[in-house]
């Protein structure tokens, strides 16, 4: 009894492995022709991709206008997929998470909403200098501009609906800003004059102070013009 189920279990073995070896032949067969009608390419994505930063609350990037951002992406995919793949199907990222004040030279990474593989980035790296944001208020002040008409003067102060500001920014940029100028141009005016000024921060020595945003975006102005007697 014994020596007949010897011959049985090589049997089954044997059958069992010629199955195996066909179902792996198959297999490299069709993967040699999927290969063949789709091949695997490798591309650089024609658009650039914008890079996203986001920095932790509290903190901002100052040196933005010092590194690109966008990046060059080259992915590995196949065919099919490449024509189906767009920008948008990329996403581009410098993780700054836990990261303080000062410079930080990050990688690049990118993650693809299709089936392809990231090859390599362009840039790989950035180098980022952080900030922390800060805020104070300021005085608003009427900056005149220009000269009235021969014959005509300016009655009074000029007036402005808002006194003080707001300004926020890089803590170094904010500490610069001595007050927001709302210019008046009186070129050409013969009479009362009532208008919006853009607010611009400025510092002791009256030059913009650059990165910083005010908390209104115009400033209203009234100035009484008359005939000079």
């Amino acid at each position: 009894m014994q020596k007949t189920k010897q011959p049985i279990n090589r049997v089954i073995f044997v059958n069992l492995s010629w199955f195996l070896g066909c179902l792996v032949l198959a297999f490299i067969v069709w993967v040699v022709a999927t290969i063949q009608l789709n091949p695997v390419e490798e591309r650089r994505l024609r658009d650039a991709i914008p890079i996203r930063f986001t920095p932790d609350e509290g903190l901002v990037i100052t040196n933005e206008n010092e590194f690109s951002a966008t990046a060059s992406v080259l992915l590995r995919a196949q065919q099919s997929v490449w024509e189906l793949l767009a920008g948008d199907d990329v996403i581009v990222w410098a993780d700054l998470t836990g990261l303080g004040p000062g410079e930080h030279t990050v990688p690049l990474q990118a993650q693809v909403a299709r089936t392809a593989a990231v090859v390599d980035i362009s840039p790989a790296q950035i180098t980022i200098d952080l900030e922390e944001l800060a805020s104070k208020l300021v005085e608003v002040r009427p900056q005149l501009n220009g000269q009235l008409p021969s014959g005509y003067v300016m009655i009074g102060e000029p007036i402005i609906n808002v006194n003080q500001v707001t300004v926020t920014g890089p803590a170094s940029q904010v500490e610069a800003v001595a007050a927001v100028q709302a210019p008046i141009n009186l070129s050409q005016q013969r009479g009362p004059l009532e208008d919006f000024a853009r607010p611009i921060p400025v510092d002791a020595d009256g030059n913009m102070v650059a990165d910083v945003s005010v908390d209104t975006q115009v400033i209203g102005v009234s100035v009484d013009i008359a005939p000079s007697e």
